[in-house]
């Protein structure tokens, strides 16, 4: 048997053409096979009809179509979680839904199947699952969805925690298309009714979950997997395949944060955040707890709590921007505010200094640097070295480079808890920075975003472009970037703008990776002068220098910056942001007069290098009626490949 619907699938397979003619000899064929009693015969039966689908659509036969799903629902019902059918079987279904299909009066009763596989440990089973609701939403005509009404709570629960989970890139795609379609599809008043607050606050919670801590059991949703009910017993004296296990030996651990290499915990911030914005945007006027919830995290001492709260604001009022209006400007002065009046006030003021509380995930090593610093003052005490006043722990931390050096000063070859402290000290200041480059940042982008700018934009500026500059993680780095793009078409009008002085300094850090920029005061070495496998290995060792590293990662978020600009300014370019397009092009241009473009450039040759290597930023990103301006700098560039230094 499953030999010949291997064969049937091959032929059917090879033979795209004879479609027409093989859809229906193969469909009763199959249909036979997908009632089979063993596994692996219902597989290849489905997988038989992959390439026929859009034939059996076309010929419009409702009822093989009904009778067809019949079978691949009964599939879904009686399969374990390792059964090689279910995967084949939801895909068959997403291939083959119609409006028809969602008309079925037991199709919601049939959606619970489905439930069970959304953490499946094929990531094939895990994407079909997805596609096969995508499908149902999109083959839908009439918009009202009734049929998903029993297990919408269930299906939103599920698809965000996929969000917060997923790892493989094609599924973690899927998830984030069927929460869109969620939310675009499902009237606002029905979202509310399947997300109480409690759901919205464990929503959060999961979100906001500590680096290291596994996502919590009492906020997630999680479905056993399921069993066969089909006989144990094997068919003809053989042995039945696919019956090693019934499932539930699946590892039902929670995921823990910051366990994966490939998925970090900011990566997890970010799309719970962006998840969780767009789903504010889809309530609308039901948006209450959400928003009452985000406002909360904005006040606690939790760094990560600000962060997740942040990109929540800034995605709500970024959708909200491109519901009311697409490609408006959410920063003009003009426009209304797009977040709730507390929380830009929340926002604005985490912005100014001093005024948050101090990071609690920093509370550990916080503590040890403390005591430390009481083993070194009993040490001084017992030594007789007289120190500085020191502040109480209330107070916070005092100077304790001060400390030192008077330790250091009074005992030139140090006390036993002098390095200690003076290396507890350096990690806890470094690890304060990068939360607070990364917490600030998130604020920042989120007021841009959030409504009218203020008059005064120094205490935004500045961590949109510590963000730019130092931020790791890519996607909070973009974030940033398109905040900056629009703060500068929101200042281009402004007397006095800062506009010139922030572009100045982008293309600054866009050209400081010497990787990528050439310095015109150092010589090029010779190109065989050093072996290739020696050469790589310099490369690898140059990826672990710190400061190369911090050089690319300001070059990353530079040109993000620049393509962000470019694609926000559009034609426009040059003239609304002409210090941008001076930079790229104006020392590549520069000639005497009457001398030719292709002749070499007379300005300095490190200004001719960056502004190329501006140019390389902004020109992928150039609105398409800039083309042909941008085109004419091509003798110009060849003329710079003559200079004597090229």
């Amino acid at each position: 048997r499953h030999s010949g619907l291997l064969a049937l699938k091959y032929v059917v397979a090879a033979r795209p053409d004879a479609a027409g003619l093989l859809l229906k000899p193969a469909l009763d064929i199959a249909q036979t096979g997908l009632q089979d009693a063993d596994d692996d015969v219902r597989a290849v039966a489905a997988s038989a009809l992959l390439p026929l689908a859009p034939s059996l659509i076309a010929d419009g036969q409702q009822e093989a179509q009904s009778q067809l799903h019949d079978h691949l629902w009964d599939i879904l019902l009686d399969s374990d979680e390792l059964s090689p059918a279910t995967g084949t079987a939801m895909q068959l279904l997403s291939h083959t839904s119609t409006a028809a299909t969602t008309a079925h009066g037991g199709l919601s009763d049939r959606l619970s199947r489905l439930l069970p596989y959304f953490r499946h440990t094929l990531s094939s089973v895990r994407r079909s699952v997805l596609q096969c609701l995508l499908a149902l939403l999109e083959a839908d005509p009439s918009g009202a969805h009734g049929w998903l009404q029993g297990v919408l709570s269930s299906v939103l629960r599920l698809v965000f925690q996929n969000l917060l989970q997923e790892q493989e890139a094609l599924v973690a795609a899927t998830s984030r298309q069927l929460w869109a379609s969620l939310l675009r599809l499902v009237p606002p008043a029905e979202l509310a009714a399947a997300l109480p607050c409690a759901i919205i606050q464990g929503f959060l919670a999961l979100g906001c979950t500590p680096e290291g801590a596994s996502l919590s059991l009492s906020a997630l949703l999680v479905i056993a997997p399921p069993q066969s009910h089909r006989s144990k017993a094997p068919q003809q004296g053989a042995p039945r395949r696919g019956s090693k296990s019934t499932g539930s030996d699946r590892d039902m651990s929670p995921f823990v944060v910051g366990s994966s290499h490939t998925f970090t915990t900011l990566q997890l911030r970010n799309e719970a955040g962006t998840a969780l914005g767009h789903l504010a945007t889809a309530l609308g006027p039901h948006a209450g707890d959400l928003h009452a919830e985000t406002q909360r995290r904005l006040c606690t001492a939790s760094g990560h709590d600000r962060i997740v709260a942040s990109i929540t604001a800034a995605s709500c009022a970024l959708a909200s921007a491109e519901e009311a209006s697409p490609g408006s400007d959410a920063s003009d002065v003009s426009a209304p505010a797009l977040l709730p009046a507390e929380t830009l006030q929340l926002l604005h003021t985490l912005l100014v200094p001093g005024s948050a509380p101090a990071f609690s995930e920093l509370s550990t090593p916080l503590q040890r640097v403390r005591a430390l610093l009481a083993a070194l003052v009993r040490q001084c005490s017992e030594q007789g070295v007289a120190l500085p006043a020191l502040d109480p722990p209330a107070a916070g931390l005092p100077d304790v480079a001060a400390v030192l050096g008077v330790v250091q000063s009074a005992a030139p070859g140090g006390l036993p808890a002098s390095q200690p402290l003076a290396e507890a000290s350096a990690a806890l200041a470094a690890s304060e920075a990068v939360l607070a480059t990364t917490v600030s940042g998130c604020v920042a982008a989120a007021v841009v975003a959030g409504g009218p700018l203020p008059a005064k934009l120094n205490t935004i500026i500045q961590p949109l472009m510590g963000s730019l500059r130092k931020e790791g993680e890519a996607a909070l780095q973009a974030r940033a970037a398109r905040a900056v793009a629009t703060l500068l078409q929101a200042s281009a009008s402004r007397t006095p703008s800062p506009n010139n002085k922030v572009v100045s300094n982008i293309c600054t850090m866009a050209c400081s990776d010497p990787a990528e920029t050439p310095s015109a005061a150092q010589q090029d070495p010779p190109l065989d002068a050093v072996p290739t496998d020696v050469a790589a290995k310099m490369d690898s060792a140059a990826d672990e220098d710190p400061a190369r590293v911090a050089a690319a990662i300001a070059r990353r978020g530079a040109e993000a910056a620049i393509q962000a600009a470019a694609k926000l300014f559009g034609s426009q370019l040059p003239q609304r942001l002409p210090r941008l397009w001076e930079l790229a092009t104006a020392a590549v241009l520069e000639r005497p007069p009457g001398v030719p473009l292709t002749s070499p450039p007379t300005a300095d040759p490190q200004a001719v290098i960056n502004a190329l290597q501006v140019f390389s930023a902004v020109g992928p990103a150039l609105h398409e009626s800039l083309l042909a301006e941008a085109a004419r700098l091509l003798p110009a560039v060849g003329g710079a490949a003559c200079h004597s230094r090229a």
